[in-house]
């Protein structure tokens, strides 16, 4: 964010989502939180999450801060069936990022809403 142009950002037609490191810890969270608050949100198009950790602590950040950005689960949040799905939905999950290794039958049997 420190190497944008902030009205250019508001300005742009392009949606921008914030993610995290693969491994996110604690001490990670703790930096993070610092940026996090003195962010813009008006210029955020949501949240790209790739831990159940991580996925908490948005939920938590968002609850605490009234924001309500959309969640999108990265390929990490392995999508493996229909029950992950609903479970990742009842945790915010609006969007999924698809695994890079399945193909096309894979997907196709997953018959996973919402995703890319």
């Amino acid at each position: 964010y420190d190497l944008f142009d902030e009205v250019k950002l508001r300005n742009a037609s392009t949606k921008i989502y914030l993610t995290f490191p693969p491994v996110t810890r604690k001490s990670v969270l703790n930096s993070v939180n610092k940026k996090l608050e003195n962010l813009d949100f008006t210029m955020v198009s949501g949240f790209v999450v790739g831990n159940l950790e991580l996925l908490s602590y948005i939920n938590m950040f968002q609850k605490n801060n009234k924001i309500e950005l959309p969640l999108i689960a990265d390929y990490n949040l392995y999508v493996f069936n229909s029950a992950s799905q609903v479970f990742l939905e009842k945790q915010g999950i609006s969007e999924f990022i698809l695994p890079f290794e399945l193909n096309s039958k894979e997907i196709e049997a997953l018959a996973i809403r919402n995703s890319e």
